[in-house]
């Protein structure tokens, strides 16, 4: 949850291997997938910023090892936050943005 209590996020696993992440926003009652993927991905939330804008998960998509991502909640862009070099990228990281 995030510190204003506002955003909660929720996992839906499809698989052991395979999960989605739900932010809920507590204040519109709206709630959206924010890790729209196909194929077995897994995608798991860690914290969200201090200022309570952006939501940091890691997530295996496009790779063999997790890396961290930052999810801004206002324009919903995801983007890489940290990534080892080394990880066996299996196909260009594309990021989806959820529909509404």
């Amino acid at each position: 949850m995030s510190r204003d209590k506002r955003f909660l996020v929720l996992v839906k696993p499809r698989t052991t291997s395979d999960t989605d992440s739900y932010l809920h926003d507590r204040q519109s009652k709206t709630t959206k997938n924010i890790t729209v993927h196909t194929g077995t991905v897994s995608n798991t939330p860690a914290d969200f910023s201090v200022d309570g804008a952006k939501l940091l998960f890691a997530s295996d998509r496009g790779r063999e090892f997790a890396a961290l991502f930052s999810y801004d909640i206002a324009s919903g862009a995801t983007v890489p936050v940290y990534e080892q070099n080394w990880d066996r990228r299996l196909h260009p990281t594309v990021i989806e943005k959820p529909s509404s």
